[in-house]
């Protein structure tokens, strides 16, 4: 009887120190697990920070680029005037060329 006992008392001690492994392992697997989540609660912060300052940038360029097409269009519509006001010149000057030669 004492033997079943000593068996019984070693089963429960084999036990309790397997118990308190798998408690010891299953709070270190949820320090990994809270750390792991920090971690990646601290990427997609960053991830959102970068998609904020992306969507910023591409707004000045675009804001940029609008510009940029209306001082173009402006500068083509200047030559164009000048182009006009030189060819309207020209056939003045070859009318008036033409008249004095008919005279």
């Amino acid at each position: 009887a004492s033997e079943k006992l000593m068996n019984a008392a070693t089963a429960r001690d084999l036990a309790l120190q397997e118990k308190e492994a798998l408690e010891k392992t299953l709070q270190e697997r949820g320090r990994e697990a809270a750390s792991y989540s920090s971690h990646l609660e601290k990427e997609h912060s960053e991830g959102q920070e970068l998609t904020a300052r992306l969507v910023h940038e591409g707004m000045l360029l675009e804001s940029r680029l609008v510009a940029l097409a209306g001082e173009h269009a402006a500068q083509v519509t200047a030559l164009g005037e000048r182009h006009a006001a030189s060819i309207e010149d020209l056939e003045a000057r070859l009318e008036a060329l033409s008249r004095s030669k008919a005279v």
